[in-house]
């Protein structure tokens, strides 16, 4: 027994059913937090502490989601054996490096228009990161064109990148080219997202490059639970610096203000949950769907082919955003913090109907996760921006979001770049892999590979 409940740990360490119930375990852990110390740091009453009402919604809209992933098998979407595609390509070293050049000249170039506008390293220096941070909510750091998109579009090669390189065999010079210039690529988005004092651009990239590492390794015949346990826990530390560092920046120091930090921007959102289920807040666009395809928050050509912000009342993005610290203050609460969790955000426009909100959410993770598993180039980039929505579920509501799209575009672009110049690999499960004559050209691009991770 205690073997099978092992390996059923190791199988879905990374799968949407790990992701959720550890998202859950940090909501336990809020709802549970002694209420004194919540308050002493945070200067506001605790409305979470063991309230029924915070708890079963939360346990809901969790249930719901899973039961979306568990749904979608039997609706033909995913399935429980998933061979994974492997590819092949010449020279694979210079295959994946190709695309981290080109999208990392796109984000140097973005990162230098950036520094057109505003002086960075000098407010960062000086831990002024706030001044960078509302000049990004009102337009002031806007690059013309399409060069905002290359951060994160560079994220979705590296995790690309990173997932792919273990599917070949590449040794010697040829390895340390590929990861030395993976790392030059990686510190530079590093450092885009800090220019910006972004938290929901910086998380994802670390997140995301965890959890590819997590896969490989609960796919390895030796794999053991206290070692990725180990790793993930490690990897958590280093997040949270990476986290304390950008709180840092926008002026916290010394212990007790990172503490009120860290604090502040995971289980304080559960407080806020609290405050809008009981009634004690109200967001002030609350009810028009603005939160739940914030996609279209943004001045973009499908906002303005469907006139949501006149025919809905949208107000704009920089409103929106406004709106929820005079909400958070007008509810007794400390306006620093104004997220309310992706949970409280699909509550405040729809209520409860949240629920079919994140069935539909469960689907689409079960439908990724599947692509994930059999190494589809946009379906693993996908699967990543939506798993690290499940993790930030204490965050803001960024299934949606602009930057999916963003992300979405990574993945399409690589999906071409792969059929391309890359051949696929029928395998069947712990076979040789077979070169087929007989399949279509499609399918010689398309199919693949013996390693299987269930």
């Amino acid at each position: 027994m205690l073997g099978y409940f092992r390996r059923l740990t190791i199988r879905n360490i990374v799968s949407p059913y790990g992701l959720a119930l550890f998202s859950y375990a940090v909501f336990l852990f809020g709802w549970v937090f002694p209420p004194d110390v919540y308050t002493s740091y945070i200067r506001e009453p605790d409305l979470m502490f063991l309230d029924p009402l915070t708890f079963a919604f939360f346990t809901s809209c969790v249930a719901a989601f899973l039961f979306g992933v568990r749904v979608s098998r039997y609706m033909g979407l995913t399935g429980r054996q998933v061979p994974e595609q492997k590819i092949s390509t010449g020279k694979p070293a210079i295959f994946l490096i190709m695309p981290i050049l080109v999208a990392a000249a796109f984000c140097a170039i973005y990162l230098i228009l950036l520094g057109g506008k505003l002086n960075f390293i000098a407010l960062l220096a000086s831990q002024q990161g706030n001044v960078i941070k509302e000049a990004g909510m009102s337009g002031g750091l806007t690059v013309e064109g399409r060069w905002s998109m290359s951060p994160l579009f560079l994220t979705s090669v590296l995790w690309w990148a990173e997932y792919r390189v273990s599917q070949f065999r590449i040794r010697g010079g040829a390895k340390v080219a590929y990861r030395v210039i993976f790392m030059i690529a990686l510190l530079l988005d590093v450092v885009t997202c800090v220019a910006q004092v972004n938290r929901s651009s910086l998380m994802p990239l670390l997140a995301g490059l965890l959890l590819i590492y997590l896969y490989r390794k609960a796919g390895a015949a030796n794999a053991k639970v206290s070692s990725i346990v180990g790793v993930g826990g490690g990897s958590f530390i280093v997040v949270t610096a990476m986290f304390s560092l950008l709180s840092f920046l926008r002026g916290a120091s010394g212990l007790k203000l990172l503490m009120f930090a860290i604090i502040g921007y995971t289980i304080t959102s559960y407080n806020r949950l609290a405050a809008i289920l009981t009634g004690t807040m109200h967001y002030a666009y609350g009810g028009r769907g603005a939160y739940l395809v914030t996609y279209l928050q943004s001045d973009n050509w499908l906002s303005s082919l469907l006139g949501v912000h006149s025919s809905l009342k949208w107000p704009a993005k920089q409103d929106l955003w406004l709106s929820e610290f005079t909400s958070t203050a007008g509810a007794g609460l400390n306006p620093a913090f104004i997220w309310s969790g992706a949970f409280g955000y699909l509550y405040t426009d729809i209520g409860w109907w949240s629920l079919w909100y994140l069935f539909m959410a469960g689907v689409l993770a079960s439908y990724l996760w599947n692509g994930f598993r059999k190494g589809k180039a946009v379906s693993v980039v996908m699967y990543l921006w939506l798993a690290f929505w499940i993790l930030f579920w204490l965050g803001s509501n960024l299934l949606l979001d602009y930057r999916a799209t963003h992300i979405l575009l990574g993945g399409a672009v690589l999906t071409v770049y792969e059929f391309l110049f890359a051949r696929r690999l029928l395998a069947d499960r712990g076979s040789p892999l077979i070169n087929d004559s007989r399949m279509t050209l499609r399918e010689d691009l398309g199919v693949t590979s013996g390693e299987r991770v269930s």
